[in-house]
């Protein structure tokens, strides 16, 4: 029997499909585990569980934004879609730590927990000395990681994401958001520069950028749960 750790998560309540890589996982743990009791209660449950949390936190973040860039009320939108994104980005972050805490936990790296971050020297090296091969397989992800962490310290610490409106009023239908793909872009700076010096995407631009390395990394921590 399964013990569907995912269900724990908030993919039965969204419309995106849960991550292939977790019916993997939970049937392996299945296969090692032959009663439920010992299954719900083993440290590869535990992992595999929050993991999946932070993913489908992820996803529903950008569910939420989804849903806003129909809003007959745009004007409203694009403001509420900015705070939305501190949250996705925070989501991101979170995704990226869990992974870090796990692999330290599962390769019993001898580091404290402001060291178990991906993007660590301290903790590449001792990873690399674990298991060099595995190591190097999450150091190919670098630029995703610095790209998530960039992002949410300057929506954290600096300003949330610029969100705008492009058309002749906020309740048009026709009209559109538009997400600054700049890093601290602020009012003061589009009304000096004007806004056709910077380069507008989507609001879910970041979520389409990012997904297919979410994933492949979701995949191979996975792996190494069980």
């Amino acid at each position: 029997m399964k013990n569907k750790f995912y269900d724990y998560s908030l993919f039965p309540y969204l419309k995106t499909n849960t991550p292939k890589c977790f019916f993997d996982l939970d049937n392996r743990i299945a296969e090692k585990y032959k009663t439920l009791s010992k299954k719900m209660t083993s440290k590869e449950r535990q992992l595999a569980e929050n993991i999946c949390r932070r993913v489908a936190d992820i996803y529903f973040y950008n569910s939420l934004i989804e849903e806003l860039i129909y809003n007959e009320n745009k004007d409203k939108s694009a403001r509420q879609i900015s705070a939305l994104l501190v949250g996705y980005l925070s989501s991101c972050k979170a995704f990226l730590d869990a992974v870090a805490i796990t692999i330290t936990d599962i390769y019993k790296l001898p580091l404290k927990l402001p060291q178990q971050d991906l993007l660590k020297k301290k903790f590449q090296e001792k990873f690399a000395a674990k298991n060099q091969s595995r190591a190097a397989t999450y150091k190919s992800f670098e630029s995703f990681y610095k790209d998530v962490k960039n992002w949410r310290d300057v929506a954290i610490h600096r300003t949330s994401p610029f969100v705008i409106v492009e058309g002749k009023s906020s309740n048009i239908e026709n009209d559109k958001i538009f997400l600054a793909s700049k890093l601290n872009v602020n009012f003061r700076e589009l009304v000096l520069k004007g806004d056709e010096n910077f380069t507008w995407h989507e609001p879910t631009y970041l979520h389409h950028k990012w997904e297919k390395d979410l994933l492949n990394l979701c995949e191979e921590i996975c792996k190494d749960v069980c």
